[in-house]
């Protein structure tokens, strides 16, 4: 994706960045790129990750990130970088470490689990019932077994012994 940025795209903002709430008023340069969270480099279209003086600059922090989006970069922060780096200010939008879903992501992943979860019940009731099944067999079978041995006539025990 082409950004239509001149290779040098700086802004100019004006900061009150007086001592000891003093009168002084800078003007401060800032540039927004892209940096990688896990080299530390910064994007340039055509050339991949660079280092931080060759990195590409956008005309803004919502170009930068619409770019990153558009190019499903994720594993990126995006950086005001101030003439002055104690001004620098890292924008994190996939989170700290650039991997965090996204809302639509987050929405897929649970109709997904849902799916899943529905799944899971319906087996889960088939295994329930086919239990039940099996218990009222084995009910069935003790209460047979009972019911034969009620057919057997009680008697006493005669012992070898006892030949009177």
């Amino acid at each position: 994706m082409d950004t239509g940025m001149s290779v040098i795209c700086r802004r100019q903002y004006l900061f009150d960045i007086g001592k000891d709430g003093g009168e002084c008023v800078h003007w401060l340069w800032v540039k927004v790129l892209v940096r990688q969270i896990s080299t530390g480099l910064y994007w340039k279209s055509g050339t991949g990750w660079v280092a931080a003086c060759d990195g590409e600059v956008f005309a803004d922090s919502a170009v930068a990130l619409l770019y990153c989006v558009a190019n499903e970069m994720r594993d990126v922060h995006v950086v005001l970088s101030f003439d002055d780096p104690r001004y620098d200010v890292v924008l994190h939008p996939f989170g700290e470490k650039g991997n965090e879903l996204t809302t639509g992501e987050l929405i897929d992943r649970g109709e997904q689990l849902k799916k899943q979860s529905d799944a899971a019940t319906a087996v889960t009731r088939q295994n329930v019932q086919q239990m039940k099944d099996l218990l009222a067999g084995a009910e069935q079978s003790a209460a047979a077994m009972k019911e034969r041995k009620k057919q057997i006539p009680f008697g006493t025990k005669t012992s070898h012994n006892d030949t009177r």
